[in-house]
């Protein structure tokens, strides 16, 4: 994804982990760094120009080598 002007880095599906009940996901080979993570339920229409809204913002800071893990974020805006 385009990273200007706000826009996401990069787009990640969620799954739902049965024995939790809680979605997941992994985002992998992110440099070190500072990362806001947060979430949307509405879809990308390519065709059209309307922004998309995100909720549950978060800040998480990667470090070369290790896992960084964000909190769980509740899914109700």
């Amino acid at each position: 994804m385009n990273n200007d002007a706000g826009n996401p880095l990069l787009v990640i599906p969620v799954s739902l982990d049965d024995e939790t009940s809680l979605y997941t996901y992994t985002a992998g080979f992110l440099t070190e760094g500072e990362y806001t993570v947060s979430y949307s339920c509405q879809t990308d229409d390519n065709e059209t120009d309307e922004a998309i809204e995100f909720f549950g913002d978060q800040n998480v800071t990667v470090t070369a080598g290790e896992t960084a893990q964000a909190e769980t974020i509740p899914l109700t805006p």
